[in-house]
């Protein structure tokens, strides 16, 4: 008996630690988007990591319960609950799909990271993939990050030229590609050049660090008879160099504590390169989502704002952008976790469309489609 009480005791104890470990994990990486990245480089880390953090903890609960440790499935269950708030940001569970009537208006909006179109990639393909992928599916309008960062005309790219006759026909009312962010559109257009000024935005970054540059643009589109404004972004990128991602993929490759000391180097680097770089950009990135935020609220109306944003769903910089009177259209109808990004094993969900005004999101679409290292997403939205 006595036997029997100390394992039952030893169980317990583990329990405990595992859970109190668990809770504080939880609630650190569910509420680091509410605190300024200068305070620490762990918060841009916590709040990317949330996914997966409650994934685990899930799996945690579910062990506790297995093992029958009840109050310590207790904590971990309460910890879930307090941080739902941002839980639902990066998995949404939206089971009933609203529907839409024949007589409804709808607008539909893309927005999609295209890599310059695999410009830089080495090998062009025939038809390009990106722009193929955007004529299939024919929304209302097209919002495109890195278009260009350089002072090319998009449609002189050989993988495009085949489709410019369908472009023409389809999108009659575009913009260049020089600056970043284009939009492809069916409707006619007025680009607010006086509510986000490049000077203003791009904060004086070094020019050959264009990686790492902050673009965005106010379009208002003239959809029959509403107005929509449309503000196209690309925040600021974390700036990780081709050691950096090879550090990063071998240290998420490691599976035991050998792995681990092996890949000291990594984890130095890590340590040194990656956090430091993954705060110096969240810090920028609040300064740029505050820009943002005054171009909101000078905004009324129909308002969407979309893009990449290189950082996640609760992170700071979102949370300035979103602040209490825009929506995100996949939390307001998508359903589980998704990523956006998919290269380097760095997925995670960086692309979000937020919206706000007399309006509703019906169905947000995240397909892998195309050859960018970024995901198109589709909103189909209801105008009132």
């Amino acid at each position: 008996m006595k036997r029997f009480r100390h394992i039952h005791n030893t169980i317990s104890v583990i329990a405990y630690a595992v859970a109190t470990i668990t809770v504080l994990v939880v609630l650190f990486s569910a509420f680091a988007g509410y605190i300024h990245p200068r305070r620490s480089s762990l918060l841009p880390v916590a709040a990317l990591a949330l996914p997966y953090v409650a994934a685990v903890a899930v799996l945690v609960l579910l062990s506790l319960a297995l093992f029958r440790q009840k109050y310590p499935a207790l904590m971990v269950a309460v910890a879930l609950i307090v941080s739902w708030g941002s839980i639902r940001l990066v998995c949404p569970i939206n089971l009933l799909a609203d529907s839409v009537d024949d007589e409804d208006k709808t607008f539909t909006l893309m927005s999609f990271n295209v890599r310059n179109f695999g410009i830089y990639d080495g090998m062009q393909k025939e038809i390009n993939p990106n722009l193929r992928y955007i004529l299939d599916v024919y929304p209302d309008v097209a919002v495109l990050q890195e278009a260009s960062l350089t002072k090319y005309n998009y449609e002189t790219i050989n993988s495009v030229q085949p489709l410019l006759k369908e472009l023409n026909e389809k999108y009659p009312y575009r913009s260049h590609g020089w600056h970043d962010v284009i939009i492809l559109s069916k409707y006619p257009y007025k680009f607010v050049e006086d509510e986000l000024k490049w000077r203003d935005i791009e904060h004086g970054y070094d020019s050959e660090s264009d990686h790492r540059r902050y673009y965005g643009k106010v379009f208002d589109v003239f959809a029959g008879n509403d107005t929509v404004r449309v503000i196209g972004v690309h925040l600021m990128s974390i700036g990780l160099s081709q050691n950096d991602k090879e550090a990063y993929v071998d240290i998420t490759h490691v599976k035991d504590v050998k792995g681990l000391k092996e890949n000291k180097d990594n984890l130095k680097q890590f340590r040194s390169s990656i956090l430091s770089k993954l705060q110096n950009a969240a810090r920028l990135r609040a300064l740029q989502a505050r820009t943002l935020r005054d171009v909101i609220d000078r905004s009324h109306g129909k308002v969407i704002l979309c893009g990449d944003f290189n950082d996640a769903p609760g992170s700071y910089s979102y949370r300035t952008i979103k602040g209490s009177d825009m929506s995100d259209a996949f939390v307001e109808c998508g359903l589980g976790p998704i990523t956006t990004y998919n290269e380097h094993r760095l997925f995670f969900k960086i692309d979000h469309v937020l919206f706000k005004g007399d309006m509703e999101a019906t169905s947000s679409v995240r397909e892998k489609a195309g050859d960018s290292d970024h995901y198109p997403q589709t909103v189909v939205f209801k105008l009132k």
